[in-house]
């Protein structure tokens, strides 16, 4: 997490970092340390792809935000789709940049059935799965889980490409399908 900590160096100098192409664009009212600035020459990929990452989080995020627990789509149970609204901007706080960096699209995390959210267990992405279950480790290809109610009880869901199966729709968009 070299890229994460230098980051968060840079910016607790008050300086603003973003990427621009292959580029880092940095301003702030002083300049950054010399040995900062090596360090961040020298990790210039990964400091890249830590902003990249953090941006495709953040817009996740604020997609989720505006999933309304009190309005669940067609053929969701109302305490499953307040569950999942929870567990989305939760996981998108907590675990999304890691994900990103993995590799996670938004279809393997985010990705429901578009007529059946809830029954279509088969085409639904990770946060389908969060409810009354926490994160407690990522790798690239699976997510282990814990039951909120017994922190013995582990399940792993296996990352799955849901982008190229017909039907399959992020969160977001069943409930723009609703509103429509």
């Amino acid at each position: 997490m070299i890229a994460a900590d230098l980051v968060r160096q840079v910016r607790g100098h008050g300086v603003r970092i973003v990427p621009d192409a292959d580029t880092l664009r940095l301003s702030g009212k002083a300049p950054l340390p010399e040995d900062l600035m090596a360090r961040l020459k020298e990790h210039k990929p990964a400091v890249l792809g830590q902003l990249r990452a953090e941006a495709t989080a953040a817009e996740w995020r604020a997609r989720v935000e505006l999933l309304d627990p009190d309005h669940p789509p067609a053929h969701a149970p109302d305490r499953w789709w307040e569950d999942v609204c929870l567990g989305a901007v939760t996981f998108c706080d907590d675990w999304a940049v890691q994900a990103v960096l993995m590799g996670w699209d938004a279809h393997s995390l985010f990705g429901a059935d578009r007529a059946r959210p809830y029954a279509r267990t088969d085409m639904c992405g990770l946060v389908g799965f969060l409810p009354r279950k926490q994160v407690i480790a990522m790798t690239e290809d699976e997510v282990t889980l814990v039951v909120a109610w017994h922190q013995d009880a582990r399940q792993v869901y296996r990352r799955v490409d849901l982008a190229s199966r017909p039907g399959v729709v992020l969160l977001w968009e069943l409930t723009e399908a609703v509103c429509n």
